[in-house]
């Protein structure tokens, strides 16, 4: 029902009665997770993992866990530890040996090998990973433990059970194991076999092309859900210049979910309301068991071969683009990318527009691209069919993603992101007084604040190790940080423990980030991965200098010792010495001001924005 609070309760009262139940365990820890408490979650599931240490569920469930709070270096300890409760056994080996492989963890799964051989005969466990391997999506790397097993592919007896195997899974898409080997000859290690259905489905249906939708000028814009995020802002001030463009007929948002967060956090529906634009939520009450296109039995004869998750969205978005028919489709973000565009391939839609946001997912944290290892060869081969543009908000991520997919990077599309100013930045002061007064800051005191979501890519562990220091220079200066996610309970308890609670004061997630701009005397942003982070453009048009740490596109936004301070080093005491200098020059403060409010709006202005877009789409329908 949602009362997550009230279910919390009862079931600590039942962890007192029966602590060692594991169910009870199991459902504290889901409630811990819904309510962003962690960091209160992961002893629970390292008592499980005690209880049960060759539990491959309960140890990924963990691994997802720390990698979330903790970030991606917690995983050493993890795989020193799945070895050590499980004295070094050969399962043990395996099982680190798989986990490594589902959060990409590829040099210590290489490690693990190479310890696990000095002791264990060396074809026996290729064998055995070979064997089990070909229960999960990692097929690629069943073949070449296969392969390592018998000295070579050529060696492997035609009747060897794994062997067979690996064909019959094949076989069920129409392949031949030499999908499995490049042009070398050599066994693709890393290919899933997901990954190889979406791949033979984008091939079957590249040439599906409805050119007759064309002409109804229709956009399909699609977003994950309208919750609170940049790209979501962005959406919206997409939708709110389009609905003014006279060459297109209509403009429709699909949405999988509106508002994930079931109430607790706020989303932008009411102001894509106020547009009169009408949202489908296609993710609501809707399964659909087949395509709608004509012709497609043998698509959806391999989209039964999918997780049921990914064929499930697939199958979603073709449904709505044949109902639809839109001439063009414009989706925001990796996964939303590649399944829209696999979904406007077999519906045959004339004409996708892929949005990517930020820097390449392989880059950011093994999060990012847990169950999506598919994304870059679909990307890939969705390009390749030249229906599809690709466009990037910063150079910095058109040239990550141009690394990662090899392709030059004349083959993407750069658009700033843009913001209407006049609506999104309106400032009330009055709207956040109570909180100014509750935080007991005085008039005179320079305060450094912040906006972001609490999660380890953003560091905010860094950002309060840089308040603590400025603290110790400017003793009067306060700290703000505004903004939810999934760390934000774990770093309040931490910031109250440390003692600063009436010093570094805790927004949460709010509507009105424009007045807690107004109050900023300067920004401090502390990423370690951005896209073109629309809080640096939002404090800079408020003529709030920033400082920030040089992360993907941060650097585009403001000019280095003019509007702002770039921190190529990460280090903690090097950026807060800058803080103190900016903070103690009160020319450059009022100079740094009065320019990033005039350069920035000329530069970030929807209007900018809007005639790029619309220059993209019709290079797109050409």
């Amino acid at each position: 029902l949602g009362k997550t609070e009230s279910a919390l309760e009862s079931l600590i009262l039942a962890s007192e009665i029966s602590p060692d139940d594991s169910r009870i365990n199991k459902q504290i820890i889901r409630a811990y997770s819904r309510l962003g408490l962690l960091h209160l979650a992961i002893p629970l599931l390292q008592r499980e993992c005690e209880i049960e240490p060759l539990s491959y569920r309960i140890w990924r469930r963990r691994f997802s866990l720390e990698l979330r709070v903790n970030g991606d270096s917690s995983s050493g300890t993890l795989f020193e530890e799945i070895l050590s409760l499980n004295n070094h056994d050969r399962e043990s080996y395996i099982l680190a040996i798989f986990l490594a492989n589902d959060f990409s963890f590829i040099e210590h799964r290489d490690q693990i090998i190479d310890i696990a051989l000095s002791t264990f005969s060396s074809s026996e466990l290729f064998y055995d990973l070979a064997k089990k391997s070909t229960d999960s999506d990692h097929i690629g790397f069943s073949l070449s433990c296969l392969s390592e097993s018998f000295s070579s592919l050529e060696k492997i007896p035609h009747s060897d059970e794994v062997l067979i195997r690996i064909k019959s899974s094949l076989s069920k898409a129409g392949l031949e194991i030499d999908s499995l080997v490049d042009s070398n000859g050599k066994i693709i290690g890393d290919m899933m076999y997901s990954e190889l259905i979406l791949l033979e489905i984008i091939k079957k249906c590249a040439n599906r092309n409805n050119e007759h939708w064309k002409w109804q000028r229709k956009i399909a814009m699609l977003s994950s859900s309208l919750g609170l995020g940049g790209a979501e802002r962005q959406v919206v001030s997409c939708l709110r210049g389009l609905i003014s463009a006279k060459d297109w007929s209509e403009v429709r948002l699909f949405c999988n979910q509106i508002d994930p967060s079931r109430g607790q956090a706020g989303t932008f529906e009411d102001d894509v309301n106020q547009l009169g634009i009408k949202i489908t939520e296609y993710g609501v009450n809707n399964d659909p068991t087949r395509l709608l296109s004509e012709d497609s039995e043998e698509i959806d004869d391999l989209l039964d071969l999918l997780p049921a998750n990914i064929s499930r969205s697939i199958r979603r978005l073709e449904n709505q683009f044949s109902m639809y028919q839109p001439s063009l489709v414009h989706s925001w973000q990796d996964s939303m990318n590649v399944f829209s565009g696999i979904a406007g391939l077999i519906a045959g839609v004339p004409n996708l527009v892929m949005f990517a946001r930020s820097q390449r997912p392989d880059r950011k944290t093994k999060m990012h691209t847990y169950g999506k290892k598919h994304l870059a060869r679909s990307y890939k081969q969705i390009i390749g069919t030249g229906r599809a543009i690709l466009a990037h908000n910063s150079k910095s991520g058109a040239n990550s993603y141009s690394e990662w997919l090899d392709l030059p990077i004349s083959s993407f599309e750069i658009i700033y992101n843009g913001v209407d100013f006049e609506k999104v930045l309106n400032p009330n002061a009055k709207s956040i007084q109570k909180e100014i007064r509750d935080f007991n800051i005085p008039p005179n005191s320079p305060v450094i604040g912040t906006v972001f979501r609490f999660v380890p890519e953003k560091r905010p562990e860094l950002w309060i190790e840089i308040a603590q220091k400025v603290m110790q220079k400017i003793p009067n200066s306060h700290f703000i940080m505004v903004g939810g996610g999934q760390l934000f309970e774990s770093f309040k308890l931490e910031i109250e423990q440390l003692g600063l609670n009436e010093r570094i004061h805790l927004v949460g997630q709010s509507f009105e980030v424009s007045s807690w701009l107004e109050r900023f005397d300067l920004f401090l942003l502390t990423s370690r991965v951005e896209g073109l982070p629309n809080v640096l453009i939002e404090s800079l048009a408020m003529g709030v200098p920033v400082v920030s740490t040089d992360a993907g596109g941060s650097r585009e936004t403001f000019i280095d010792g003019n509007t702002g301070i770039l921190c190529e080093n990460p280090d903690s005491s090097e950026i807060s010495e800058k803080i103190v200098n900016a903070l103690s020059d009160d020319v450059w403060m009022e100079n740094a001001s009065s320019l990033a409010a005039i350069q920035t709006r000329q530069k970030f202005g929807q209007e900018n924005m809007i005639e790029r877009l619309l220059e993209i789409y019709d290079k797109a329908i050409k």
